[in-house]
Formats: structure tokens, sequence, C-alpha cells
């Protein structure tokens, strides 16, 4: 069990909470996980901790409202969220893949979702490298940078 402590007069609207029920099932939960929550859920053979590979939550918006804690081990790092979209039609380009190199060294594989978007919740100051074997881009394709959140 988890207890969550906010700031005195913090207001949590139960029905504004994307978390379900226990008696609604883990469906609602599902939608809310990491595209690559299989492998952030799996043992793996190296011992993992939040504060130094930012990948063991499964859920983004637990990772999301809990990764700054003290408890996890992190010093208040930014975010980084891109969306790959397609010039020509607006399009949100879901299922592309790829390779994020922050400034700390961490790469991070990383595959955009429905609605073609990426996120780290917790990004190391600096410029980062972003790289993908998308292999339906051309020569003509060209991403902008659009804006900071």
């Amino acid at each position: 069990m988890v207890i969550l402590l906010f700031r005195p007069g913090t207001v949590v609207s139960p029905a504004k909470w994307p978390c379900p029920t226990s008696a609604e099932g883990t469906s609602g939960c599902h939608k809310r996980f990491w595209s690559d929550s299989s492998t952030r859920l799996a043992n793996q053979s190296a011992r993992r901790e939040f504060g130094k590979t930012m990948n063991t939550f499964g859920c983004r918006f637990y990772q999301r409202l809990i990764g700054d804690s003290p408890c996890e081990g992190v010093a208040k790092p930014g975010f980084f969220q891109l969306q790959i979209v397609d010039d020509d039609t607006g399009r949100p380009l879901s299922d592309v893949q790829l390779s994020i190199t922050q400034s700390s060294g961490v790469i991070t594989p990383l595959v955009t979702d429905a609605d073609g978007q990426v996120y780290i919740a917790s990004a190391a100051p600096g410029v980062c490298s972003i790289a993908s074997d998308f292999n339906a881009g051309t020569i003509n394709d060209t991403y902008d940078y659009i804006s900071i959140a």
C-alpha cells in the first residue's frame, strides 16, 4: 500500500483521479502504462534504482506523481516530451522507435504512442540527441522544433 501526502490545503478531486478503484479492475490502470512497461516491470540482471535509471515504474501517472520525491533518490530534473507528426497531414505518427541520449549519457529507447508522443518524466539537464531508424522518412522530411512546455 502507498499513502500519498500532499501539502496542506491541496484538494484532490476523486472524480479527476485517473486510477481505477479496486472494484473497477486494472484495465483503466493499464491505459496509463509506458509503452515499454513490460520491460520496466520485468526483473533484470542488473539492479535498477529509479534515482539512477529512471525506468523502474510501469505507470506514467505514478512516475510523474512521485518521481521527484526525495524517497526515490532524485534531484529535481526537467522533463522531455516530443511528438512526431506527418507534416503534410498533421497526423501523429505512432509506433516510431526512437533512441534518446541524455546529457548524462543515459540512453532511453522509446516508441511513440497513439498520439505520436514520447515522454521522459525525469530528464537530465542539458542537450539530448534523438535517433530513429524510421524507414518511411525521405530526405525531404524535416522535423522542426515547435515549442517548449
